[in-house]
Order: C-alpha cells, then sequence, then structure tokens
C-alpha cells in the first residue's frame, strides 16, 4: 500500500497545485506587503497570479509539495494496516466496537507519525507558495536552510506542528478508517464483494465524512 501511495501522490500534487496556490494567496491576501493580490476570488487571484508573476507561480512550491505527500501518504495510509494489526495483536481485539477504537487509534497514530516526518516540507510549500515569484528563495534547498537557519526548528521548520497533527488526524480518521470501517462493513453484510467497485464505494463514503 505504500507504494501505491507514494506513487498516486505525485500526479494528485501536480493536479491541484494551482488551486492549493491560491488558497494561501487567499489566506495571506490580507496581510497586504508585496503579496497582496488585487484578484478577488478563486478565478481573479488565478487570474492575477499567472498574469503578473507567469503561469509557473501557479506551481510555486511544488516540489516541498511532492515531497510532503510522498513522506506524508506513505506513513498516513502506508502503514496504517501495519500499526492496525499490531494494536489488534496487543489488545485482542478482533470485532465489534472495540475494533472501531483500534481502527482510530492506528488513524491517529500514523496521522501523527506522517506529520512530524512531513511537516518542514509542509512549512516550505506554504512558504514558496506564498513567496511566489518574489525570489525570496533561490530554491527548495535554499527555503529550507533560510528557514532552519534563520528561525530554528521549533519556532520555523516546526512550527504549527501541534495544530498540524490535530487536523490530519481527524482527516485521517475521517479518510482512513471510514474507509477500511466501510469496506469491511460492505463486504461481511453480503453487500458487495472484495473488488474496484467495493473499493470506490468504500472511498465515496470516507471522501464525504472527511468533508
Amino acid at each position: 500500500m505504500a507504494a501505491i501511495t507514494t506513487t498516486t501522490a505525485p500526479p494528485q500534487t501536480r493536479t491541484v497545485r494551482p488551486i492549493q496556490n491560491k488558497q494561501v494567496r487567499l489566506q495571506v491576501q490580507g496581510e497586504g506587503g508585496s503579496n497582496a493580490l488585487q484578484g478577488r476570488g478563486v478565478f481573479g487571484t488565478l487570474i492575477h497570479i499567472a498574469k503578473n508573476e507567469g503561469p509557473s507561480s501557479l506551481y510555486s512550491g511544488i516540489v516541498p509539495g511532492l515531497q510532503r505527500q510522498m513522506a506524508f501518504s506513505a506513513i498516513r495510509i502506508g502503514a496504517y494496516e501495519s500499526v492496525k494489526n499490531k494494536y489488534m495483536e496487543m489488545s485482542g481485539v478482533t470485532g465489534g466496537i472495540q475494533l472501531m477504537g483500534v481502527r482510530i487509534a492506528a488513524g491517529v497514530t500514523t496521522g501523527t507519525l506522517a506529520i512530524l516526518a512531513a511537516q518542514p516540507t509542509d512549512v516550505v510549500k506554504v512558504r514558496m507558495q506564498a513567496a511566489g515569484s518574489s525570489q525570496q528563495y533561490k530554491g527548495v534547498m535554499d527555503a529550507y536552510w533560510t528557514i532552519g537557519q534563520k528561525e530554528g526548528l521549533k519556532n520555523g521548520l516546526y512550527r504549527g506542528t501541534f495544530p498540524n497533527i490535530a487536523r490530519n488526524c481527524i482527516v485521517n480518521v475521517g479518510e482512513t478508517v471510514v474507509y477500511d470501517a466501510a469496506k469491511d462493513g460492505f463486504i461481511s453484510g453480503g453487500y458487495m464483494k472484495e473488488g474496484i467497485g467495493c473499493h470506490f464505494s468504500s472511498a465515496v463514503v470516507a471522501g464525504v465524512t472527511a468533508t
């Protein structure tokens, strides 16, 4: 599963990168300074960035974004099954409501570990998205180095770690845990058999729950 998640992460990141850059710019728009945007709304912001900074600015932060997704997804999703099985072995739980508790514990564990591993990439990604074409950083490695040297680990590369852990644990439970429980419910209840249809239906349930 880890191999699948790390393989699917790059295409996903490339596809949504312009939208995520727009989101970051809108979030910092009220702060003023050189990054203040004149465009308003989703399309206004996208057009403003592309027109004034070039289309490539829509993909600012794509490298740390790829790094984040590959590390984050490999741990959050790839390690979930192993952690869940370990918790089941340790607790002796095999089913019922207790199994849901084990699933949630596994989701929180892998979500936390994923953020601890990927937080620096998340910080660099957001900084580069906000900077756009301002040339604040010469490249990805320069961004890591500059933030680490000037702000340190705690207040720089790991800034906002605990809120990020809380957010992503909720997301992981809403996605991975619900997906696992839904798939198990579909199969054990006789509604569906193991296959693409079952996986797709489970993913839809998880997506709605996480949203």
